[in-house]
Parts: structure tokens; sequence; C-alpha cells
């Protein structure tokens, strides 16, 4: 009887506490995407706005692409040392943070031309050094292709290296549309808070600075937020003449950093975590790196004749959080090394 009674009150307690969490964190969303934060603005270019942060004076142009399901403020840091020496440029994605959702799908070509569109609405000539990190990599080889005379360098910040095989995959194809137009377990758990309360434990492992994490929380606690990272994906697998594996041959002949993570750190803080549990879960992940690292050597250091491969030493995938140091250092020497 005592049971049949807790069980009761607390499926009353539940129902009754899941709508109010849902209305608080739906309500805390919208206030928070109705005040961007400031110097950032939204500038549009053409069916939607995009939010970009401008800092500094000085040529080169610095472009900062940060990674998928990543922010422009994880990047305020660095922005702020680097404008100190050049200007730079920041910005989300259509979907991303404050910036408003485009037309999909997502493509990469779609996504260098909503850029490009940006810096003329800003009245930002070239020449640009564009810094791409992970999925940002991508996006920069593929601007730097279709805008070849707007490129004086380019910086890889461990930039994803995608089994091109598995893109073209049609079963994965397939599997990634299902996926795509399904709720996530990451849009549901953002609707009842999940992210707000505890997404900084969850997010542990990526050592996102304290200074914006609480701007990292508010975005993932968007739904919306996690449908528009399912549509980025998802464009991945619609391999056709806009997707970046299809961007016009050739790169320019310009200085190309490509700057890669220490794996170790990477499997290590995973077993620590318990992202990965036991010996052979450790040797897969190992095992993947060490292909993925295979795969921008073939990608990235073949871009240029004039290209330069280095180990971020006691960092994993997120360089710019874990070796700002050295990303910024980086920066710096390419910058002075184009205006001489």
């Amino acid at each position: 009887m005592k049971l049949g009674i807790f069980i009761g009150i607390f499926l009353v307690t539940v129902s009754l506490l899941l709508p109010a969490v849902f209305w608080y964190n739906h309500n805390e969303v919208e206030r928070w995407l109705n005040n961007p934060q400031l110097p950032g603005q939204l500038i549009s270019v053409g069916s939607h706005k995009l939010y970009t942060t401008v800092k500094g004076e000085g040529s080169p142009t610095v472009i900062l692409l940060p990674g998928m399901n990543a922010f422009s403020w994880g990047w305020w840091g660095i922005q702020d040392e680097i404008s100190e020496t050049t200007r730079v440029v920041t910005y989300d994605r259509a979907g991303y943070g404050w910036s408003e959702a485009g037309p999909e799908p997502y493509s990469g070509k779609q996504i260098v031309t909503e850029l490009h569109t940006l810096l003329q609405r800003l009245q930002i000539e070239p020449p640009y050094i564009l810094v791409g990190a992970s999925m940002g990599g991508l996006y920069a080889r593929h601007y730097a292709k279709l805008y070849p005379d707007d490129v004086a360098g380019v910086i890889f910040a461990d930039p994803s290296a995608w089994d091109e095989a598995d893109l073209r995959s049609r079963p994965k194809q397939d599997a990634v549309v299902a996926q795509r137009e399904s709720r996530s377990f990451n849009e549901v758990f953002a609707s009842f808070g999940g992210f707000r309360f505890f997404g900084s434990y969850f997010l542990r492992m990526h050592r996102i600075p304290d200074s914006v994490m609480p701007l990292v929380l508010e975005a993932l606690s968007n739904p919306e937020q996690h449908k528009n990272f399912q549509r980025h994906f998802a464009a991945l697998y619609r391999v056709d003449d806009s997707h970046f594996l299809n961007a016009p041959e050739g790169f320019p002949q310009i200085p190309v950093k490509v700057i890669v993570q220490d794996s170790d750190v990477t499997v290590g803080d995973a077993v620590r975590y318990q992202e990965i549990k036991g010996d052979a879960s450790e040797k897969k992940a190992r095992q993947y790196l060490q292909s993925v690292k295979q795969r921008q050597r073939e990608e990235y250091m073949g871009l240029s004749s004039d290209s330069q491969w280095i180990m971020a030493e006691g960092s994993g995938h997120n360089i710019q959080h874990e070796r700002p140091d050295l990303l910024m250092q980086v920066i710096r020497d390419m910058v002075v090394a184009i205006r001489k």
C-alpha cells in the first residue's frame, strides 16, 4: 500500500513538474533569442540574418569559422587577442546561436556563399585569412576554391576529414535522412531543460571556457538548435553539385597550416569521463583517430605547395579551447608573413 501511494505521488509530481519545466525553458529561450549580445549584430544575407562580431582594424582580415555544434562566442577570446593585430570576424552559420535559420539544404556552397555575402554587406574587403575548425575546415576549403582571389591563407584547426565512400553510400544517406526527419534525443532533452540544468556536466570534456559556458548552455537549451544541427549534418550526405566534394577543382597557391589534435589527449579524456569504456573501445577510438589523421594529411596537406603540419601537443579536438596560445601564434605569424 505504501509503495502504491509513493508511486502515485511520484507520478503526480512528475506530471506537474515536466510541463512547468518545459514552459520555463521555452520562455527563457525566447527571451535569450530576442536579446543578441553586443557588440555582435544581425546582418541580412537575403532570406535570413546571420549573427556576427567584427573587432580590430587592418589587413588581412581573419575570418573564424567554428565547427559543427559550435558557436562564434567560443572564439571571442581569440578574437579579442588577434584584434590587437588585425581585423577579426566571427559569425554563426544559419540556424546556429542567434543566427536565423536559412533555406535547406545547408550545402557547402550555400554556406560559403552566405559568408561571402555577409562580408560584402559588412564592406570588408579581401584579402582574408580563413581559420576553419573541425567542420569549419570543410567550409574554409570550399570558400578558397570558390573565391580563390579573396583568400591569402588558410589555417585548419583539426579539420573534419570525412570518408568519401561513407558520404556517397546510399544506405547511409537514407539512414541520415530518416534520422533528420525524426526528433533527436537532444531536441527532447533540450525542450525539458536538460541542457539548461545539466549541460555543463555533459560538456565537461570539451573544456569550454567558463566565460562563454552560459551562452553555450542557452543556445543548446533551444530545441530548434538541435534540429538545425541535424539539418547541417544531413546536408553532408546530400552529395549534389553544391556539396563540398564537388567544389571547383584546384586550390590557390597560398600558405596552408594544418594544426591537428594530440590523439592521446582525446582518448585520455574520453576514458576519464567514461565516454568510452574498456580496452576494446579504447583501441577502436585510437584506430579511428589514426584513420582521421591519415585523411587529414591526404586532403589538406596536398592543397598547396606551401603547407605545414603542426601537432597541437596537449590538446584534444577543440584546439581553440585547449591550445589557444598555439593557434593565436600561428594566426599572428601568417598575418605578418602576408603583410610582407
